[in-house]
Order: C-alpha cells, then structure tokens, then sequence
C-alpha cells in the first residue's frame, strides 16, 4: 500500500522480477497486476513488463496474464452493455473478474439470447 500511494509500484515488479521467480503462480501474478493498475491511473501494462525485464520467464508470464486481462474486459463491458436494455442492476466489475474467461462468454451467450428474445424478434 505504501508504495501505491508513493506511485512506486515498478519498484516492487521490479523486486519480485528478481526475488521470487517461479514462487508467483499466474493467479497471484494476474491479482498483483490488477491492484497495481487501479492503485496507480498512470501506470500501464508496458512500464509492469519493462520492469519486469531481469528475468524474461515473468515478463512473458506477466505478457500473457495481461492478454487474458484485455480479453476479460472485452468479456465484462459487452456483459455490462447488455445488462442495460433489459434494466436489470449492471454487475461490477469486481463481481465479473472473479469469473473465469469461459463464465464470462457463456453469461454473455445467456444475456445475447434474453435481449435477442426481447428486442429484435417481435
């Protein structure tokens, strides 16, 4: 928390590029950039793998956890776009995170099928 507030948070991606290679599961890794990124507006998903550099094998890991992040986010905002036509309570995006990639296509198929059913078949 100290370093989010003092905007120091590569330094600690920088830390965990040279302490704790293999201990950080993809899970843990994903967490990590997700708090990093909202802590701190001015930081991107290029200055996390920059400082990442000292050890190639979790810049790559931390590459492929952001493309399932970007895929995420496509998933949750035409999630939270359908939800609006019916009128039913939009899902936070802390709720939607928790799921997994495949929770997230089949809950976007269920809402697609309610809105198709709603909207354009009459």
């Amino acid at each position: 928390m100290k370093l989010a507030r003092e905007r120091q948070l590569l330094e600690y991606f920088r830390w965990l590029a040279e302490t704790l290679v293999e201990q950080v599961p993809d899970s843990l890794l994903k967490r990590l950039m997700l708090c990093a990124l909202h802590a701190d507006s001015e930081l991107d998903a290029r200055q996390i793998y920059r400082s990442l550099a000292a050890n190639p094998g979790l810049e790559k890991r931390a590459m492929s956890v952001a493309e399932k992040l970007k895929t995420e986010g496509r998933w949750i905002g035409k999630i939270q776009a359908l939800e609006e036509f019916p009128g039913r309570d939009q899902s936070t995006d802390e709720a939607l995170e928790t799921r997994s990639i495949q929770e997230l296509e089949s809950l976007h198929q269920d809402l697609h099928k309610e809105y198709e059913a709603r909207f354009k078949r009459r």
